[in-house]
């Protein structure tokens, strides 16, 4: 179990260092679970900016540069350089103005997308998904294992659309404070090519939250009882990939769990967890806490 590890990122206002950010718009929770809503409402001494952070998660990346220019005539001179992030590192939050931008992926790879950020909001944009057989080098390419499972997933025409490199925004709930003791989770799926994740209770034979697949996030879930009495899945295994207790969840914080690399060795199975305090609408993310658990079961 290693510390979740985090990079400080700049954003540049008319000189001034302020934050970054980047999206797609997520899936819908599973039926029947509410995401929970940090709408500013009438009469909130609210900041009209955002904080957002960046994750990358995509493993047959590498390093990543990752841009965000805005696009409003408000906010087009923000701006940042191209962000260079390992594989698996979340930046600080940082504050924005609110409105578009553009996110884009720098060394001529073609990932763009435009976003929305709204006032006195919390995001995560993940950098997910896989570099195409025909993207990656030659090098990589003799990497047989690795480069046959690349090949099987882009077999088909969606492949590429489905499971290419893409970004993701996450809108973290952090206005929404747990009631007294109880922990909201949620689960992200951002393993290309891997079976669907699920949490369960150790005691019984049924799904928490089942089936979330590739590019989906679950809704959060309130849980009361001990974190290490809930477990982590995957649909094709009865064997847990781990509790959230051993993922250093923090009772009463606001917390996601992502599952990121592939079922091939070169690009394990990893569980990243991000736990943070909740806060007043707008006001500075607190400090997180997280880690990461590498491996399959």
């Amino acid at each position: 179990m290693r510390s979740l590890r985090l990079l400080t990122m700049s954003l540049f206002f008319a000189g001034a260092a302020l934050g970054i950010s980047f999206g797609q718009a997520p899936a819908g929770p599973p039926d029947g679970q509410d995401s929970g809503s940090g709408l500013v409402q009438a009469g909130q001494d609210v900041p009209d900016a955002a904080w957002i952070r960046v994750a990358h998660l995509a493993p047959n990346l590498g390093t990543a540069g990752i841009t965000l220019q805005g696009i409003d005539e408000a906010n087009g001179a923000a701006s940042t350089g191209a962000q260079e992030l390992e594989y698996g590192v979340f930046t600080e939050f940082v504050q924005v103005p609110t409105g578009n931008y553009l996110a884009s992926l720098a060394d001529g790879v073609p990932v763009e997308e435009e976003l929305s950020l709204g006032r006195g909001n919390y995001y995560t944009l993940v950098l997910m998904g896989l570099l195409s057989p025909e993207q990656v080098g030659e090098e990589q390419s003799q990497e047989n294992g690795f480069f046959d499972f690349l090949l099987g997933l882009f077999s088909m025409e969606e492949g590429t659309e489905q499971l290419g490199l893409q970004f993701h925004l996450l809108e973290e709930e952090l206005s929404v404070a747990p009631e007294e003791g109880v922990s909201n989770v949620r689960v992200f799926h951002a393993a290309p090519g891997t079976d669907d994740i699920s949490i369960g209770a150790e005691d019984s034979q049924e799904m928490l939250v089942e089936a979330v697949s590739f590019g989906q996030v679950s809704g959060y879930l309130g849980i009361s009882r001990p974190l290490e009495e809930v477990q982590v899945f995957l649909s094709s295994s009865d064997v847990a990939l781990a509790n959230l207790g051993e993922l250093e969840l923090v009772p009463g914080y606001i917390s996601t769990v992502y599952l990121t690399g592939t079922p091939v060795e070169e690009t394990p199975v990893r569980l990243i967890s991000s736990s943070l305090p909740p806060v007043e609408l707008g006001s500075q993310p607190g400090e997180e806490q997280g880690s990461v658990a590498d491996g399959g079961p």
